[in-house]
């Protein structure tokens, strides 16, 4: 077996991985949060790798059905050439070029479902809060949502920001309503509604003024500081509403990815 044909067969065995942790790390776990080095990355990558490929030998077969160890040793230059490179050549060409295309676009799809499944499952039962390992780097991700052991699941997160401006600071406030990150993981802006301004010749620090507009965006460089308060949802008192109330909960979380 030639060396390009090596490659492109190990790296077709590699793409499901990376489709995975793609899938995985998009939507509600921003891929500029999570603070992956490439070394890290690429060991992600043959560790999702591995198991996705294996389901896809068991499920599919075919001309993969002889795989061994032998021959992926063979294949990555730590062992002789084997017979087993010859016979898997042979069998992917009598196979046919259409049914492998079609087994593979399987394999990627599941790849992406498996990613997209994960990533949801994690988030509407919050393990990324408990497992260091699934959690993500920026902490002010979790501050700002309420996202946080011992603070309940339904909660109105408000916001007092004070802001750096050119004649001196400001402070705003409002509830929480989305943010972005920049590429190295810091807010790039925070997005509030109902938001309101202080007075800067109030004498009372609770004498606000409402600001006019559907969403006031901050943009993060100016922010000095947050000051955060969560105000609990609370659930009806009938047991039956109640249980129905936390898994409707769950459900938004697990569909809608609300925190």
């Amino acid at each position: 077996m030639n060396l390009a044909f090596s490659s492109l067969l190990l790296t077709a065995a590699l793409v499901p991985g990376i489709a995975f942790l793609n899938t995985y790390y998009a939507g509600k776990f921003p891929r500029a949060l999570v603070g992956l080095t490439p070394l890290t990355e690429l060991a992600l990558y043959f560790l999702w790798a591995l198991p996705i490929d294996a389901m896809a030998i068991r499920v599919f077969g075919g001309p993969l059905e002889g795989w061994t160890l032998e021959l992926t040793a063979s294949l990555l230059g730590f062992g002789e050439r084997s017979a087993g490179q010859a016979a898997l050549i042979e069998a992917l060409r009598g196979d046919g070029w259409w049914n492998l295309l079609t087994r593979y676009a399987a394999v990627m799809f599941t790849a992406v479902l498996a990613g997209t499944l994960a990533r949801r499952v994690v988030w509407a039962t919050r393990l990324d809060i408990f497992f260091p390992m699934l959690r993500i780097r920026a902490e002010w991700y979790y501050v700002l949502q309420g996202r946080m052991s011992g603070i309940p699941r339904r909660v109105i997160p408000e916001a007092d920001v004070l802001v750096q401006h050119p004649d001196g600071s400001r402070l705003y406030a409002g509830i929480v309503a989305g943010f972005e990150p920049t590429p190295d993981g810091n807010l790039k802006e925070l997005s509030l509604v109902a938001a309101q301004r202080h007075k800067p010749d109030a004498d009372a620090p609770g004498d606000f003024v409402d600001i006019p507009g559907d969403r006031f965006a901050i943009m993060g460089s100016t922010i000095h500081s947050i000051n955060m308060r969560y105000f609990r949802l609370v659930p009806p008192d009938d047991t039956r509403q109640k249980i129905a109330w936390y898994l409707r909960g769950i459900y938004r979380s697990l569909v809608f990815e609300e925190p």
